[in-house]
């Protein structure tokens, strides 16, 4: 699931990788008023530094997240998937800019070893800043490995099993399931996972209903462990679109992110799985890609421009990345957790076939499916259980 592409805008060069990627864009300076009630473990700040990207508390206040309620995460531990650990003085300099006084404990475990990756060395800034910025008292375990083999993710999954503190499984890679990636081995363990109610989130990939499969880049498919019905699969919706509509950016647009923010093609992951039958939680939904096979994502989040800091300078980065891990700052249950939908109901965000798909999203028809469903923002499944 890694995008190694390097493109350059005006004069900011950025780095997409794995399920997020950098880019510039001009961000807005405001956000809702907050729902804090209790002394913030969030400030209200709504400008990143050289207006790099969105903010922690624009984030939060927007998608009313606990901590502007005074719950960061207190108690629960989340698991983070990667090659490369996050440069602590990084880490250091985007809580100070944003005033964040982190009080979880953050650790890095070698699982099987590690490596040195600057596109994975930024896929983990990218997902540890954002918890940590939208969960700041959780604790965070980072899960090294040397690479992205089969036989790492195994190693990290039992790693996760074997220990009693972890809540949350965050894994921001996947293999596609149409090049032969099966079920036979990590499965089972996830099923554990659950059963040991560890909840497993992965991200759908920055490919639209393709997946990444070397030699032949992109192929239609969906990624696993994202397709696996114990998992919570992650999607993206879009941040800017070109529409008279919509004014302006904002978090909140009803709309599959599928565009050229990023300076090339890129769009939310979703369609159905060719492994997995639908499950129950998915049965009798509407605008789905298959109403037999397991579809993905089960969420969506915003997947365009967050400022944060990397190699000792402010990037604005996104993806599926984003929004997944946004997701695991939001996961302060013992199930994840969308706490703005509300499990009394289904919150839909539908839109149309785009008037310009791009190559990942094609056909009128499918396109319009698989873009309703990536687009539908609502509670985990797991949520009234």
């Amino acid at each position: 699931m890694r995008r190694a592409s390097v493109v350059t805008l005006g004069a900011l060069t950025v780095a997409v990788a794995a399920c997020g990627g950098g880019a510039g864009g001009s961000m807005p300076a405001s956000a809702p008023t907050s729902m804090a009630t209790t002394a913030p473990l969030l400030p209200s700040i709504t400008a990143a530094p050289q207006n790099a990207g969105w903010t922690p508390y624009q984030v939060a206040s927007t998608l009313q997240f606990p901590v502007l309620g005074g719950y960061g995460g207190s108690g629960k531990t989340i698991a983070i998937f990667g090659d490369e650990a996050p440069i602590q003085a990084d880490l250091d300099a985007y809580l100070r800019a944003f005033d964040i006084t982190y009080t979880g404990r953050y650790s890095v475990v070698s699982v099987d070893g590690s490596a040195i990756d600057p596109d994975g060395l930024g896929e983990a800034t990218l997902d540890v800043e954002t918890i940590m910025g939208l969960a700041p008292s959780a604790n965070i375990e980072f899960y090294t490995v040397q690479d992205f083999t089969r036989s790492s993710f195994i190693a990290a999954y039992e790693h996760a099993l074997d220990d009693p503190n972890v809540d949350m499984f965050s894994i921001s890679y996947g293999g596609c399931e149409v090049a032969g990636f099966t079920d036979t081995m990590e499965h089972p363990l996830i099923a554990q996972a659950a059963a040991a109610r560890v909840a497993f989130f992965a991200d759908a990939g920055d490919q639209g209903d393709e997946c990444y499969i070397s030699p032949k880049p992109y192929q239609p498919g969906v990624y696993f462990p994202a397709s696996d019905p114990d998992v919570t699969g992650v999607g993206g919706n879009e941040n800017y679109v070109e529409p008279s509509t919509y004014s302006g950016p904002t978090l909140t647009l009803p709309v599959a992110w599928n565009d050229l923010f990023f300076g090339t093609q890129g769009a939310t992951g979703g369609g159905a799985s060719t492994l997995f039958p639908i499950p129950s939680y998915q049965v009798g939904l509407s605008g789905v890609a298959s109403t037999t096979m397991r579809n993905v994502p089960d969420i969506s989040l915003p997947a365009e421009g967050v400022a944060i800091y990397l190699g000792g300078q402010w990037q604005t980065w996104g993806g599926t990345s984003w929004g997944g891990a946004a997701s695991r700052g939001d996961g302060g249950g013992d199930r994840p957790v969308l706490r703005h939908a509300g499990c009394e109901r289904v919150r839909r965000l539908v839109s149309g076939p785009r008037a310009s798909a791009g190559r990942l999203y094609r056909g009128d028809e499918r396109q319009q499916s698989i873009c309703r469903h990536d687009a539908v923002l609502y509670e985990s499944p797991w949520c009234c259980i």
